[in-house]
């Protein structure tokens, strides 16, 4: 079995037909990183060619399909340290609480004003009805 490595990024140059030079090690090495699977539905901006060699999204199965080779379902994100100038700023997970605790602040919040409104409201009735009598 093979597993797809995803060594990080560079940053393009003006066209796509010149890439930047990116070292390549040969060898036995030793890859740490963080193993995920891939998103089903990856946001594209077009149809992925398989001719090239860049690439918007590590697809397992369309690597598989291209190579013939047999592939982990998983991409593995090197973070251990190495000299070829590629980028390896992995965002960490997010399970979007703070947007949660935003709401829940946010309905709290809203709460509190109807409460105080109501109460404000109903206060001066009551004055105004016994001022009346």
């Amino acid at each position: 079995m093979h597993i797809l490595v995803n060594r990080g990024w560079i940053a393009g140059g003006a066209s796509r037909d010149r890439l930047p030079k990116v070292g390549t090690p040969e060898g036995v090495l030793t890859v740490e990183g963080i193993a995920m699977i891939p998103q089903g539905k990856p946001y594209q901006l077009a149809a992925d060619a398989t001719s090239g060699q860049v690439r918007q999204h590590l697809v397992p199965e369309r690597i598989a399909a291209e190579t013939q080779l047999a592939v982990q379902p998983i991409v593995l994100l090197q973070t251990s340290a190495a000299d070829d100038g590629l980028v390896r700023d992995w965002p960490k997970p997010d399970a979007g609480v703070n947007t949660h605790l935003a709401y829940a602040l946010q309905w709290y919040v809203m709460a509190f004003v109807i409460a105080a409104m109501w109460i404000g409201l109903n206060v001066s009735r009551v004055k105004q009805d016994i001022d009346s009598k």
